[in-house]
């Protein structure tokens, strides 16, 4: 059983890099001013470009921290209420929505992706991660998840996750972003957002200002240093790999059958009665 399982294992994280090398792989040649956005060094960006800036969809209010913490919190309630059904029925309801919707949400982002970068990513991303290493731990420990009836669910719901890791972590490989020079009034003030635009101090402006997205207003543009993008944000794509390859390998091997009687606690039959379970049971079997 060890050896099937570790194939399983192997052959899901082959997969999953193969797909990872190809969504990753440069469709086309960009100038030299472009600059990496998956570099985690910020010494890495080339000469020219130390005070360059990236243009940043911020971080939306649905991943503040607020609804982070509820959502985690749901999470550990449904692993750790084990036996108490309605708990963890209650406590999943919410965070399996939560998830699903952060899923959903991160397939549409494959829209927002140049030239400006959507923060959305990061948080999305962040959200899907801990649902995969959640869906591993609720699967394998909780009983009342394994006798109810909403299992279906749960496995698609783990399916639904999982697809909205890969694309994340093939969003966050994405190949380039634009790098503009960094925009600074007389007094040495750094252009940050159109609303800025109205001082006479500004003399300059950058081209992602005028980008528009589908589910983004142009008005919520933001320049950010480039350093910070590259130094803060961009070291959360070489994370939480494996715990996403383990959810997967485990939603596959997962048995959702009832315990078979050599693992559970029998129970002494009434006098006069004949106790036939491990009867059908094994007949059920050699069937």
């Amino acid at each position: 059983m060890g050896r099937i399982a570790f194939s399983r294992l192997s052959i899901i994280s082959l997969i999953y890099l193969l797909v990872l090398g190809i969504s990753a792989s440069p469709t086309r040649t960009y100038p030299s001013e472009r600059i990496r956005r998956d570099l985690v060094n910020p010494s890495n960006i080339p000469q020219g470009h130390n005070d360059t800036v990236i243009c940043v969809y911020p971080i939306s209010g649905q991943y503040g921290s607020l609804p982070r913490v509820l959502y985690y919190v749901s999470l550990v309630v449904g692993i750790v209420g084990r036996y108490q059904q309605w708990l963890v029925i209650g406590a999943l309801a919410s965070a399996l929505s939560y998830a699903g919707s952060t899923a959903i949400h991160m397939l549409a982002l494959t829209k927002s992706r140049a030239p400006v970068f959507d923060l959305d990513i990061l948080g999305a991303w962040a959200i899907l991660t801990t649902g995969c290493m959640a869906f591993a731990a609720m699967v394998h420990w909780s009983s009342a998840l394994r006798q109810s009836g909403g299992k279906l669910v749960i496995v698609l719901w783990g399916g639904l996750i999982g697809i909205g890791c890969i694309t994340g972590r093939s969003l966050l490989l994405d190949v380039h972003s634009d790098a503009e020079p960094a925009c600074r009034s007389a007094n040495g003030d750094l252009l940050t957002s159109t609303s800025e635009l109205v001082s006479p101090l500004f003399k300059c402006t950058y081209k992602c200002f005028s980008a528009k997205t589908p589910m983004r207003q142009t008005n919520e543009i933001t320049a950010i240093p480039t350093d910070q993008l590259l130094g803060t944000y961009a070291n959360l794509g070489v994370v939480l790999i494996v715990p996403i390859i383990a959810a997967a390998q485990k939603s596959v091997a997962f048995n959702w059958s009832q315990h078979t009687p050599s693992t559970r606690t029998m129970l002494p039959a009434r006098p006069g009665t004949v106790d036939t379970s491990f009867y059908s049971t094994t007949c059920a079997k050699r069937v």
